[in-house]
């Protein structure tokens, strides 16, 4: 290259110092000595490959102990449900009540043979906002458990996903890897191969997959979203098989679906005990069926869970008689309006005692 009289040039390469020479005359030979720099190698940054989406799920797992609470442990919950029936609103009301989990809790359906572990959880205020026609049948919302009860509202605790043995049932994606600040997440999908009672839990499944958020630094879940999917055509043939045999299950499978989702949504932080917790739970249900011999439906419901950590688990309830004599009814929780004058919902306000009932 020809260049006009003796020119200043910089010479660099990865690893060294840049050089400042005097370009050469004519056709003269150059050599350059360059001087060996770590620094120069401060902005290049080499990414290593992140793990597998297995390798990431086992070390969750494996740090569930360590990252969330195993003893028994009480909260209070502040809930908000709202229930519509094609477009008239059926119910809403919120409620605050407190939450027991015992150590061994990890089945929400109740476990093999409904013996382990249950929660103990007590409403103790009640605000009803809304409430038209009679009662709601709670099965026609029946994906909607996993996200309105207390009980499926921690799934790292409950849902065969955060077991290492079950981990082969599903398809695990690493979709990204991003940053939060100086943190690192992971951003994980996984899918049921078969969306049975081991791989979800609970029955009827048609489908459950969903996405996990976890941080890099401690294995921790910081997000869990779920999409759960009804077995349409199993429970519709179940309802019509046990219909007018005026057994338990002619009183289940009372109605059939065209449809029956749900999408839970549970977001997990750090508490003061430096174990993570559920924070808010929220699921989405929609449905639409028809009661067998009766009207259609379309049902929409919204579950909001708000939980705050109590510092202490206090004792665990009474067993519960054996006996014959038909159980007391729970008395109703009556509105206490002075309560909720001065509750700070976690959520925000949504009933302001001024304009709502």
């Amino acid at each position: 290259m020809s260049l006009p009289g003796p020119t200043p040039l910089q010479v660099s390469s990865l690893g060294y110092a840049t050089a400042v020479v005097q370009s050469p005359r004519g056709n003269e030979e150059l050599t350059v000595q360059l001087t060996p720099s770590a620094y120069a190698l401060d902005e290049v940054r080499v990414p290593t490959a992140p793990p597998s989406p297995l390798a990431i799920m086992q070390d969750v797992i494996k740090n569930i102990p360590a990252n969330y609470e195993q003893q028994d442990y009480a909260t209070e919950v502040y809930t908000h449900r709202r229930i519509s029936n094609f477009d008239t609103l059926r119910y809403e009301a919120e409620t605050v009540g407190r939450l027991r989990v015992p150590a061994g809790y990890r089945h929400f359906t109740g476990g093999l043979l409904d013996a382990g572990d249950r929660v103990d959880y007590q409403v103790q205020q009640r605000h009803v906002l809304a409430q038209r026609g009679g009662p709601i049948n709670r099965v026609a919302l029946y994906s909607g458990v996993q996200g309105d009860q207390v009980r499926a509202a921690d799934p790292v605790r409950t849902s065969p996903l955060f077991g290492a043995r079950n981990l082969r049932r599903f398809v695990l994606k690493l979709d990204s890897v991003h940053g939060e600040g100086p943190e690192t997440v992971y951003l994980l999908s996984f899918a049921a191969k078969k969306a049975d009672r081991r791989s979800t839990g609970t029955n009827l499944m048609g489908g459950y997959q969903g996405r996990l958020l976890v941080r890099q630094r401690d294995n921790a879940v910081l997000r869990y979203e779920a999409l759960w999917q009804l077995d349409t055509a199993a429970f519709n043939g179940a309802a019509r098989k046990n219909r007018g045999h005026e057994t338990l299950k002619d009183q289940l499978f009372t109605q059939v679906f065209t449809s029956d989702r749900t999408t839970h949504v549970v977001d997990y932080t750090k508490g003061a005990n430096g174990r993570y917790y559920a924070r808010l739970s929220v699921g989405v249900t929609q449905s639409a069926g028809r009661v067998l011999g009766k009207a259609p439906f379309y049902y929409q419901s919204l579950s909001e869970l708000f939980f705050r950590p109590l510092p202490d688990a206090g004792a665990p309830p009474a067993p519960a008689a054996k006996t014959k004599v038909p159980a007391v009814a729970v008395p109703e929780v009556p509105y206490q309006p002075e309560f909720w004058s001065t509750y700070q919902r976690p959520g925000g306000a949504l009933a302001a005692p001024a304009t709502r009932p």
